[in-house]
C-alpha cells in the first residue's frame, strides 16, 4: 500500500531536445532529436490489520531507471488547393525495475527485470480541397516495434499498417457540416507494462513480458451545426481494439488480490458525444458537453461482455461563464456515471457530482486577482475501490494574483 510515513515516492527526470527547421523543395522541413533519463523510486510496506493498525513493516524497495533517445523528421508542402505531409520517427528506450524484497525488516531477495524497445514509424497525409464545400483527407501510418528482455533470450518484432480516410462537407449556407472518418491505430506495450509490477492497497499487479501490441479499427461520424449565437456538435463512434492490454484478475482473497497485465482479446466501444455552446447577451455564455459510452470486452476470453474498468457509461459537464472587461466569473458542474474498478466488475465506483467555481477581477493592466473553489459543496465521491472506498479531494480554495507580461 501507499500513504504512510515509511513509504517514499520520488521521481526525477532530465530531458533535452534539439530542433532545426527550414525551407526545402518548396515546403517546410523540420527535424528534432531528443534524449532523456528518468528515475523513479518507491517503497512499499505492510500495515497490520485493524484493530489497531499499530505496526508497519517494510515490504519492498523499488527503483526504476529509464533512458530514451529519439528523432523525428517531417516535411510539408501546400499547393493551391491541396497539401502534403510526410515524415518518419524513431525511438529507442531502455529501462529496468530493481527491487529489494523484505520480510519483517530483513532482506530476503533482490530482482532485476527490464528490457529495451525500438520503435520506428513512417507516415503520410494528403489533404484535398475538392470543392469549396468538400474536404477529403487520406493518410497512412506504418509502425515497427522490437522488444528484448534484459535477463533472458526473449524478444518480439511486430509491424503494423494503419490507414486513415476522412471528409468534411458543408451543406450550402445552412450552417451544417457533415463529418466522417475511418482509421486504424497501433500501440506497443510500454516497458512499464512489460516489466514493472506494483501494489495498491491489497491489489498486486504483476507485469507480463509476453504482451502483444494493441491494434485499433475505428470509425466516427457526426454533424456540426452553427446558427448565430448557438453551435452544437454530435458525434457517434465505433471502436474495436484487438489484443487489449488490461489488468486481469488471477486470484482473489480477503487479504490479497493478484492481477496480471494480459491481452484480453478484444474490446468494443460504441457511443455518442454531444457538445453545445450558447452565447447570451451581457457577456454570458453557456457550454454543455456529454457522452454516452458502452465499452465492453468481447472475443473468446473469460472477460467477454464485462464492462471495461474505469470507463463511465455516461458523463455530463455544464459550464456557465460571465466575462467582461473587469470581471470573469464561471461555474462548472461535472457528473460522471458509475463505473467499475476491476475487470470482473465487482468493485463499483459510484456516480459522482462535483461543482467548481472561479472568480477573477482586473486590478490593473496585466494584473488580475482571483479566487477558485474546487468541489464547492464538499461532496464525497468515489475515485477508487481497492476494495476500500477511496474518495476524491474535499473542498479546496485557492487564491492569488495573475500577472501577464507583454
Amino acid at each position: 500500500m501507499n500513504g504512510t510515513l515509511a513509504q517514499v515516492n520520488d521521481t526525477d527526470a532530465r530531458q533535452g531536445t534539439v530542433e532545426v527547421a527550414g525551407s526545402v523543395a518548396g515546403g517546410a522541413l523540420s527535424a528534432r532529436v531528443l534524449g532523456g533519463a528518468q528515475g523513479y523510486d518507491q517503497t512499499f510496506s505492510v500495515v497490520s490489520a485493524e484493530p489497531p493498525r499499530a505496526t508497519e513493516d517494510l515490504d519492498r524497495i523499488q527503483r526504476v531507471p529509464s533512458h530514451v533517445v529519439g528523432s523525428t523528421v517531417q516535411w510539408g508542402r501546400p499547393w493551391s488547393r491541396h497539401s502534403l505531409l510526410v515524415g518518419a520517427e524513431a525511438r529507442f528506450i531502455k529501462g529496468s525495475t530493481v527491487e529489494r524484497h523484505f520480510s519483517h525488516g530483513r532482506l530476503i531477495g533482490t530482482s532485476n527485470d527490464g528490457g529495451t524497445q525500438g520503435i520506428g514509424a513512417a507516415f503520410l497525409r494528403a489533404t484535398f480541397l475538392v470543392t469549396d464545400r468538400l474536404i477529403v483527407v487520406a493518410g497512412a501510418h506504418g509502425d515497427g516495434w522490437h522488444s528484448e528482455a534484459q535477463t533472458e533470450s526473449f524478444s518480439q518484432t511486430v509491424g503494423s499498417f494503419s490507414p486513415r480516410a476522412a471528409f468534411s462537407y458543408r451543406i450550402a449556407d445552412t450552417g451544417v457540416v457533415v463529418r466522417g472518418s475511418v482509421y486504424g491505430g497501433f500501440r506497443a506495450p510500454t516497458l512499464n507494462e512489460l516489466y514493472r509490477g506494483f501494489r495498491i492497497g491489497n491489489n498486486v499487479t504483476n507485469p507480463n513480458e509476453t504482451l502483444r501490441p494493441e491494434k485499433l479499427t475505428a470509425g466516427e461520424g457526426g454533424l456540426v451545426v452553427s446558427r448565430g449565437r448557438a453551435s452544437a456538435r454530435v458525434t457517434g463512434f465505433w471502436n474495436v481494439l484487438n489484443n487489449t492490454i488490461t489488468n486481469v484478475t488471477v486470484s482473489t482473497s480477503p487479504e490479497l488480490n493478484i492481477r496480471q497485465r494480459q491481452n484480453a482479446d478484444k474490446l468494443r466501444s460504441t457511443g455518442v458525444e454531444l457538445e453545445g455552446d450558447l452565447r447570451l447577451p451581457r457577456s454570458v455564455s453557456v457550454g454543455i458537453s456529454s457522452a454516452i459510452t458502452n465499452s465492453r470486452f468481447k472475443g473468446r476470453t473469460k472477460l467477454r461482455n464485462y464492462r471495461v474498468p474505469q470507463v463511465a457509461n455516461y458523463s455530463v459537464g455544464v459550464n456557465i461563464r460571465y466575462d467582461s472587461r473587469t470581471w470573469t466569473v464561471s461555474g462548472q458542474l461535472r457528473v460522471s456515471g458509475p463505473q467499475f474498478d476491476d475487470d470482473v466488475n465487482t468493485l463499483l465506483v459510484r456516480r459522482s457530482t462535483v461543482v467548481d467555481a472561479f472568480g477573477s477581477r482586473r486590478v490593473a493592466r496585466g494584473l488580475n486577482a482571483f479566487v477558485a473553489v474546487e468541489n464547492l459543496f464538499d461532496s464525497q465521491y468515489d475515485v477508487l475501490r481497492l476494495p476500500v472506498r477511496t474518495i476524491g479531494l474535499p473542498r479546496a480554495v485557492r487564491s492569488g494574483i495573475q500577472v501577464a507580461f507583454p
